[in-house]
């Protein structure tokens, strides 16, 4: 039986900048569940938008032949999320770009779910 696991792309915080998450390592898992979780916006800031990547070697990046992009947030919060199927590669990881200005955040989480 398939074991389920979850991977933390970008960890719930308060962001103010722009970040690229780390490279998470996610195995043998061939399709994603990819949840972008927005729980807070503060100080009206301009827009969120969070793309995925993939990598073979966990150091170079790029987007997918197909970008997977999560629709961009501006003023709402919620969940959404992305099916990634037959994942080839080995590593992923989350980059968001905030534009706005000091004082304006996103709270925000981008979790995984996969299947050995």
């Amino acid at each position: 039986m398939a074991r389920v696991r979850e991977y933390t792309l970008l960890p719930s915080a308060a962001r103010d900048t722009s970040e690229n998450g780390g490279a998470v390592d996610v195995g043998h898992s061939r399709d994603l569940n990819v949840v972008l979780n927005v729980t807070a916006i503060t100080g009206a800031p301009t827009s969120l938008d969070v793309t995925l990547q993939t990598s073979y070697n966990g150091t170079n990046f790029a987007a997918f032949a197909t970008a997977i992009t999560f629709t961009q947030v501006t003023t709402a919060t919620g969940l959404q999320t992305k099916q990634i199927t037959n994942f080839g590669g080995k590593w992923i990881r989350a980059v968001a770009t905030i534009v706005g200005g000091s004082g304006k955040t996103y709270t925000f989480s981008v979790l995984a779910h996969g299947k050995d």
